[in-house]
């Protein structure tokens, strides 16, 4: 009997995690039949928001999000 092989797996980027958390978000909002405008907000606002995030070049994980961060003064969601 042969074992099987164990594929290592390179880790996430705290980015790549957020973007993921993100697209999971949205696809749990049309799995609960939200209206597409809410989905298409969301998908625009969250995208934005992790967008900005890498540009300040900040390494943050879905865990790490906090509501002083969303509504810091230099958020794109501050003004919401």
């Amino acid at each position: 009997m042969t074992r099987p092989s164990l594929t290592l797996v390179e880790p996430s980027s705290p980015q790549q995690v957020l973007r993921e958390a993100v697209q999971s978000f949205v696809q749990r909002g049309r799995a609960r039949n939200l209206a597409p405008r809410t989905l298409e907000f969301y998908t625009q606002r969250l995208g934005a928001f992790a967008r900005w995030l890498e540009e300040q070049g900040r390494n943050v994980a879905p865990e790490d999000v906090t509501p002083a961060l969303v509504h810091g003064r230099t958020s794109p969601l501050a003004n919401m």
